[in-house]
């Protein structure tokens, strides 16, 4: 099949997912290395080593349409949202510092409740690709990708209420257009 433009909805996707990514990879070792839950710990490391995987494919598809990975242009402009700065769901530098400071509990609340809108806005973001996509492997991953998600959101906001701690709001991370 021959490669998406520059400009597709693909080729932004895989950019601007690869970024969104090695954020979670970042709070995910973070709180590897500062949590005494094993629940949480497990979480971190599959959330780690799974969307470090999903960076290595994204990347992958760049490299094989022949395309650079990362563009000038702003974020986002492929689901028609054009932004600079942070993507939807994405901790702000100062949440970041905030969980490079925390242990413990502190540190498996914080990621727990930063976690949950990050997956959401990138389910988001997944899911739009797998509705709109016309490439077979790329629906697959997309759809694949939005699932997971799905699921570890369901299963973050069950550790927290473990912890006795509050699931951030319902629209925290979505990029609420429609």
């Amino acid at each position: 099949p021959k490669a998406p433009a520059a400009d597709s909805d693909e080729v932004g996707f895989a950019r601007d997912m690869s970024i969104h990514h090695e954020q979670a990879v970042a709070m995910a070792a973070l709180v590897y290395d500062r949590s005494d839950n094993d629940a949480v710990r497990s979480l971190a490391f599959d959330i780690l080593t799974t969307q470090q995987g999903q960076i290595g494919i994204m990347t992958g598809w760049l490299d094989a349409w022949g395309l650079p990975l990362t563009s000038a242009g702003p974020r986002m402009g492929w689901m028609g949202m054009p932004m600079t700065g942070l993507m939807p769901g994405m901790a702000t530098a100062e949440q970041m510092a905030t969980l490079r400071a925390a242990t413990g509990i502190e540190a498996d609340t914080l990621f727990l409740q930063l976690m949950i809108p990050h997956h959401r806005s990138g389910m988001e973001m997944a899911q739009y690709i797998a509705d709109r996509t016309r490439i077979e492997s790329v629906r697959r991953f997309t759809a694949g990708m939005a699932a997971a998600q799905g699921l570890e959101i369901t299963y973050m906001e069950e550790l927290l209420k473990g912890i006795g701690a509050e699931p951030p709001p319902a629209d925290a991370g979505s990029h609420n257009h429609g």
